[in-house]
């Protein structure tokens, strides 16, 4: 794209020549005046392209100045790509590479030309300028303030933006962020599911997100003076993220005798770490390091020197212990804190706060910790089940990072091969089709019961479905979550049959009405999430029918969590609801409330769920129309604690 500068020198150009086109035919003075007219004109533009330039090296220089600097003993992912272009072309591809970036022209995916955002009283005003990025922040009664974007993290969902704060080189978060998929800017608030009467402020870059979105970082930070000198071995999850520092390796294979015998050989190299020749449960902590929830053991140590654990050579709980809360059947709960104990951090359901992490039966429930289900999973305490058992940095795609011929049933019949090739077998255990969604493993054994970024995930902790579970934590089963207009009632004489469960009591409102709507309208925000996101998958739909989660979806399209505006409206768009053609979960006007009005009671809607059998379970009554009583009880009694879910 080409910057503003060189269009007024191109501009410039242009108008000082046309008057010696025009008089082409004549060496007079207007000739002459019109190359003098051009050689003036030019050099100004000279002069002005030479302004830019310094000022956009300045930038350059701000940005290098405010990120972070580099570590001494780590080498950098650039000095692996001679060696190992495979392995270096399918990292760089991936989104752990871009994690976090320095700014540049070629990865900020956001719009910034000229785009005006408001929010709580302020002004933000967007702009370019050749390689560098600028935001002016007005305020009621303040002068304008201009920041420079120094850093960005995420390129896959969402793209945040961090700008420098004082004292020196503090990284806080714009308060907007870009939806990739989307191509629109929202408030960072309204991205994750927070309580909107909940206190936000801004997020520090060099101390809270340098841990799982950087390699090997330092903050660094002066207590005094609050000033941050943080280092890095590389931004992004790089190639020393998991096969540790290489600084020895590269000396090592300086000589090109060395690397010929190694390139022959099949034994471990002793001068860095191949997670594949690990064993599983040493393996799985590299990937760890970042996708578990942890708790810091030495804050101090810490912001000096940064986390001690390397690849293949610690104890990942020697600087940062691994959370776990477990399942009460473990007896695992008389370990809580103790915090000189070596090995993980052991916290009961009511803890105080936690809840923002973990169902209360243990689960997970947010993005970015799989680590910590995988290893309370019966396929990792009693077998050998680890993160590359289904997942592969270099044998992927970047979305989901799933190795080869694991996205579907392959990942689950490698261990339990008796599936693989009966399909008596499989709908024996399964009771559904072969080919349906439920005889799909994961959709059974990891449902999406996991909320992060604006979207549900599959559960990691892998179990079975049951509704005893459901009933003591509030987390939805993986069945009602496919067949969403059904009781729990319906399913647990299923499981009950099928399995041999036991059927627990349930209220008439469990017996009755469709558990899907019961966590749409009555649920706690997480459980509304998981229930919209559901209601928009193609295999929910196919199911449990289409049209009638139409009007109890636009119940969410003015609900006070803007991520679950958001999400319902997807949701909605999927069945084609045409009245969301202008609607924005952001707006706060009663425009949303028109349109949620519009879609609950749209004819069209009306007309097709008059087609079908009555169904009370659906909130429908015989002649096609809602059971608003019902519906405004679930609302009633809503489960509206604050929620404020940490992914």
């Amino acid at each position: 794209m080409m910057s503003w500068e060189h269009l007024l020198i191109a501009s410039l150009a242009a108008a000082a020549f046309l008057p010696l086109v025009v008089w082409r035919r004549s060496l007079g003075l207007v000739a002459w005046l019109s190359v003098s007219g051009a050689v003036v004109l030019l050099a100004l533009g000279g002069v002005l392209l030479a302004g830019a330039s310094a000022r956009r090296a300045d930038g350059l220089a701000r940005i290098a100045a405010a990120t972070p600097g580099p570590r001494a003993d780590y080498v950098t992912s650039d000095r692996c790509r001679s060696c190992h272009p495979d392995q270096y072309q399918s990292w760089h591809r991936s989104y752990h590479r871009t994690m976090t970036q320095r700014v540049s022209a070629d990865a900020v995916v956001g719009n910034f030309d000229g785009v005006v955002l408001r929010e709580s009283g302020r002004e933000y005003r967007l702009e370019q300028r050749g390689g560098t990025f600028w935001v002016t922040e007005t305020g009621a009664g303040q002068q304008p303030a201009e920041r420079q974007i120094m850093m960005m993290t995420g390129s896959h969902h969402q793209q945040v933006y961090w700008l420098s704060y004082p004292p020196a080189n503090r990284l806080g978060d714009f308060p907007f962020l870009w939806l990739i998929e989307e191509q629109r800017w929202i408030p960072v608030r309204d991205a994750f599911l927070k309580d909107p009467d909940l206190p936000s402020g801004t997020r520090i870059w060099n101390s809270i997100c340098l841990q799982c979105h950087a390699t090997a970082g330092q903050p660094r930070g002066d207590e005094a003076t609050g000033a941050m000198d943080t280092r890095t071995g590389e931004l992004g999850i790089a190639c020393e993220a998991c096969h540790g520092p290489a600084d020895e390796h590269v000396r090592a294979h300086g000589d090109p005798l060395r690397r010929y015998v190694r390139h022959l050989s099949d034994e471990p190299d002793p001068t860095i770490v191949n997670p594949e020749r690990l064993e599983p449960d040493v393996a799985s902590q590299v990937c760890a390091q970042c996708h578990r929830l942890a708790m810091v053991r030495d804050l101090d140590d810490f912001n000096e020197r940064g986390f001690s654990f390397r690849p293949g050579d610690d104890d990942l709980n020697a600087s940062k212990r691994t959370i776990v809360l477990r399942k009460p059947a473990s007896g695992e709960h008389a370990r809580v804190q103790v915090d000189d104990a070596s090995g993980p951090f052991y916290v009961t359901p009511t803890t105080e706060g936690f809840d923002a992490f973990f169902w209360s039966d243990g689960m997970v429930r947010v993005s970015g910790r799989e680590f910590n289900g995988m290893i309370e999973s019966g396929c990792a305490e009693r077998g050998d089940l680890q993160c590359l058992s289904c997942h592969s940095m270099h044998q992927s795609q970047p979305d989901d990072q799933l190795a080869l011929g694991m996205g579907g049933d392959g990942a689950c019949t490698q261990c339990h091969p008796a599936f693989a090739g009966s399909e008596t077998a499989l709908q024996g255990h399964t009771h559904h089709e072969p080919e349906s969604s439920g005889s799909r493993c994961m959709n059974c054994h990891m449902p999406y019961t996991t909320y992060g970024l604006l979207k549900t995930i599959r559960s990691h902790l892998i179990d079975s479905p049951t509704i005893a579970a459901e009933l003591a934590s509030g987390r939805p089963n993986a069945c009602n979550l496919c067949h969403l207009d059904r009781s729990l009632e319906w399913t647990s004489a299923l499981l009950a049959d099928w399995y041999g469960q036991q059927e627990p009591g349930l209220s008439e409102e469990q017996r009755r009405i469709a558990a899907g709507l019961r966590w749409l309208l009555g649920g706690d925000a997480g459980q509304r999430a998981i229930a919209a996101d559901a209601m928009g998958r193609a295999d929910a739909q196919d199911a449990s029918g289409r049209g009638w989660t139409a009007p109890h979806l636009a119940v969410l399209l003015d609900d006070s969590y803007a991520a679950l505006r958001f999400i319902a409206a997807r949701s909605l768009r999927t069945l084609g609801e045409p009245a969301l053609a202008g609607y924005d979960s952001q707006d706060e006007s009663d425009a949303r409330r028109r349109v949620a009005a519009q879609v609950m009671f749209n004819g069209r809607w009306h007309d097709g769920l008059a087609s079908r059998a009555p169904d009370a379970g659906r909130l429908i009554g015989a002649d096609g129309t809602l059971d608003s009583q019902r519906i405004d009880a679930l609302i009633g009694a809503r489960d509206n604690r604050p929620m404020d879910l940490r992914e």
